[in-house]
């Protein structure tokens, strides 16, 4: 293994911090015959919402338990027994091989570039976190190297990544939430070059907790309340690693047809759930999508409104057309705009206060959309939104649809994070007017237990979105597609490569059900109402906004006649909680009040964590009131 002498000593310093809370060692010998492999299957649900994090055992391989039992009474396992024996685990555990860099938010790439093979002379323990009291075991790698693709090599290798993705997870409260290192940190730590000859699964995984860890926030940390959600998850993980091991490139139907048409299917099914109007589902003349992200959504459907526009009042247009959102809207609409080529002054930001809870005030919508028409320009797209980033505000949707359809205007809804509180029948009245719409997104990948990346998108008429994004060259026609017989996803999407994302969703809409995922969300929302009640008992602290899902806005109080309304207070609030790495939190600026956010919605956040997080913030403020002055 190449190593850095510069940072080994605070490498070693690190491994030595971050093994303090790790269970020690991790060993499985599951005894398999070369012919007739046994192999064990679940016959239960996958628990909700995320059950192996309490123990770390419902990641592992199915039967774990009782082999444990057996190892017991056994007599030692000998180099020789290992020598002999191949370890059998289900295929969805192991494309985690595949799937542990998109966990820790690294590349692929940096795994094939060290994990080239063994050194044949080289033997590796198996146990994850360094023990003197792990038996030695031996693996066919250590005579062959890594191949490039080998089933048994997969199968032993993705058996030891497992075990170490599952102790992260039974970990996880261990590590400092918010990333404590310095900017350049990792440089000193890792060479400045690929290694030449291959290096071994331990050395890379020594490496990750010894040197990745300590730079990774924790987003699954059930103390993590900043910004909103990004849900991970049995059920997500498996389709992860599965659509890993399958590796398809599914950008028209001929690629892959199952990637289309479970993409087709399960978006109905989501739709349904949501209770959207038919023309969304494919089995109208719209249909759902999945993209990477709601920016890449937005992006899309404002090609498709202008490319739309500029056909009807000529391509000369494009200085004149228009595009409406709240001071609320997400930034990417910004950049969506930026990157569709809308004149900046064009972009009308119409501004929200406190009297509406930050939604749009359509009054205000309309005296801009009419003074624009009266000096000749061209209304041509408004973005509404159903839980804003900073305060989870809803904009009013059937008022503004009957606008934006007057108008003819493309009305588009970002309901990114609230969407999946939706699919409860106390929240859809949330989505009352998304029939007035013409494409509405959600993200799965925040609050519903689907993994990294995969952001829903409908829309009413799926030829305008094909119009805008179509391309056909020679090398990918096909008989299929000629025939106007599919549906080739290339053309709704600005890259030609898509992964099979849809098998992720299918897993979590099958393997927790629609009533599961209600109880999640109705539990979030329950933990941070229990927070809101927190907050409004300590007469130091106010709740700014309504809450209305699972995000409170709150701001500690200053002593009278503050100059700055307390924003520098609430900022070394925020400093010193995160600080402490024990919570992470963010903040916003409403109506130029510096506010502080808590998001409730880690697949692992329980009410003893809401409460610990409240006493940190409470003894924090405690601390600063006590050295800010009375005036």
């Amino acid at each position: 293994m190449q190593q850095n002498s510069s940072g080994d000593g605070q490498a070693m310093a690190m491994a030595k911090h971050i093994g303090s809370g790790i269970r020690k060692e991790t060993f499985i010998h599951q005894e398999v015959q070369d012919k007739g492999r046994r192999r064990r299957r679940p016959t239960a649900a996958v628990s909700l919402p995320f059950s192996l994090c309490s123990d770390g055992e419902e990641l592992r391989h199915d039967g774990e338990d009782s082999d444990r039992e057996q190892q017991r009474q056994r007599p030692a396992v000998t180099d020789g027994d290992l020598s002999r024996r191949r370890t059998a685990i289900s295929l969805s555990s192991i494309f985690y091989f595949c799937s542990f860099p998109l966990l820790m938010g690294g590349s692929t790439l940096t795994f094939v570039l060290l994990m080239g093979g063994f050194h044949p002379s080289t033997r590796h323990p198996f146990h994850l976190f360094v023990s003197s009291k792990a038996p030695t075991r031996t693996t066919r790698m250590d005579n062959d190297g890594l191949k490039p693709m080998d089933a048994e090599q997969l199968r032993d290798y993705g058996h030891q990544m497992v075990d170490f993705i599952a102790d992260y997870y039974n970990s996880i409260e261990s590590f400092p939430v918010l990333s404590q290192v310095q900017p350049g940190y990792l440089r000193k730590l890792i060479p400045d070059s690929a290694p030449n000859h291959p290096e071994s699964l331990q050395n890379v995984l020594d490496d990750v907790q010894a040197k990745i860890l300590p730079g990774v926030t924790h987003w699954q940390n059930p103390n993590y309340f900043a910004y909103y959600p990004s849900n991970s998850s049995v059920a997500g993980f498996l389709g992860e690693m599965l659509s890993a091991g399958l590796n398809i490139v599914g950008f028209s139907w001929i690629t892959s047809p199952a990637a289309t048409e479970l993409e087709m299917i399960v978006l109905d099914w989501l739709g349904k759930m949501l209770k959207l109007p038919e023309h969304f589902l494919s089995t109208g003349q719209g249909g759902g999508v999945i993209q990477g992200t709601a920016s890449e959504a937005v992006l899309v459907v404002l090609l498709a409104a202008r490319d739309k526009a500029l056909r009807k009042v000529g391509k000369n247009a494009l200085e004149k057309l228009v595009v409406y959102a709240s001071d609320q809207t997400h930034a990417s609409l910004q950049k969506a705009c930026q990157i569709a080529g809308i004149h900046p002054e064009n972009c009308r930001i119409l501004k929200t206060d406190s009297s509406t809870n930050y939604s749009i005030s359509p009054d205000l919508l309309t005296e801009a959309i009419s003074h624009d028409l009266g000096v000749g320009l061209i209304p041509l797209f408004l973005c509404a939104t159903v839980g804003t980033t900073s305060s989870t505000a809803v904009d009013p949707l059937l008022e503004l649809g009957k606008i934006s359809k007057s108008n003819e205007m493309w009305f588009h809804v970002d309901a990114a994070y609230a969407g999946s509180a939706c699919i409860c029948p106390e929240y859809r009245q949330y989505l009352n007017g998304v029939e007035e719409t013409d494409s509405f997104n959600m993200n799965a990948h925040k609050w519903f237990l689907t993994n990294f990346d995969c952001s829903a998108l409908w829309v009413k008429d799926r030829n305008a979105l094909i119009q805008s994004l179509s391309t056909n060259p020679e090398y990918l026609k096909n008989k299929a597609s000629e025939a106007n017989m599919v549906m080739d996803y290339k053309d709704w999407q600005i890259p030609l490569g898509r992964r099979f994302r849809s098998l992720k969703l299918w897993m979590v809409l099958r393997l927790y059900g629609l009533e599961n995922l209600q109880c999640y969300i109705r539990n979030h929302i329950q933990l941070a109402e229990h927070f809101e009640a927190l907050v409004a008992q300590d007469p130091r602290f106010e709740v700014v906004t309504p809450r209305i899902f699972s995000l409170v806005c709150f701001h500690l109080l200053p002593h009278h006649n503050n100059e700055d309304d307390g924003n520098k207070l609430n900022h070394d609030l925020l400093d010193a909680v995160n600080t402490t790495g024990k919570i992470f939190l963010s903040h916003t600026v409403l109506s130029g009040k510096y506010i502080l956010r808590f998001a409730v919605g880690a697949p692992l956040t329980e009410e003893r964590h809401v409460n610990a997080a409240w006493k940190l913030l409470q003894d924090e403020a405690s601390t600063l009131l006590a050295g800010d002055p009375v005036e």
